[in-house]
């Protein structure tokens, strides 16, 4: 009897024993790849919305003024400094110009010395001319 007694209350005194979980893994996130980011991200585009809601026309329709613009323009080019770049640009231009037509000049000056040369002194001496001489600068 004392050792079903002792039986009894060993069985008694006994705990329950909780099963316990396993710890979850831990998963890392796969990395994704360009196109796969680019395709999530345009998918996360193609959701939203942009709906202003309805328009509704004014009943005065504004009018644009060509002079106020240009004047607009004028202020801003003003500002920016682009009129004074302008002005310059326009001014090598015409410097340029000048100096080409004066290069033009001098260059059918000298075909036409050479042509006269050639045909005056086909066998005659080269007479030679200083450089004050010459309708032109070097």
């Amino acid at each position: 009897m004392k050792l079903l007694q002792e039986a009894m209350d060993f069985v008694t005194n006994l705990e329950e024993v909780k099963e316990t979980k396993p710890k979850a893994k831990k998963r890392r996130k796969a990395k994704r790849s360009p196109a796969q980011r680019t395709a999530d991200h345009m998918d996360k585009q193609s959701m939203r919305t942009n709906e202003v809601g309805p328009i509704k026309p004014s009943k005065k329709a504004p009018k644009a003024s060509v002079k106020e613009a240009a004047k607009a323009a004028e202020a801003v080019s003003q500002h920016t400094g682009a009129a004074a770049k302008a002005a310059k640009k326009e001014a090598l231009r015409e410097a340029d110009d000048s100096r080409l037509s004066s290069l033009e000049e001098k260059i059918e000056m000298l075909t036409n010395l050479v042509a006269l040369q050639m045909q005056g002194e086909q066998g005659a001496s080269v007479e030679t001319i200083s450089l004050e001489e010459v309708p032109f600068q070097i």
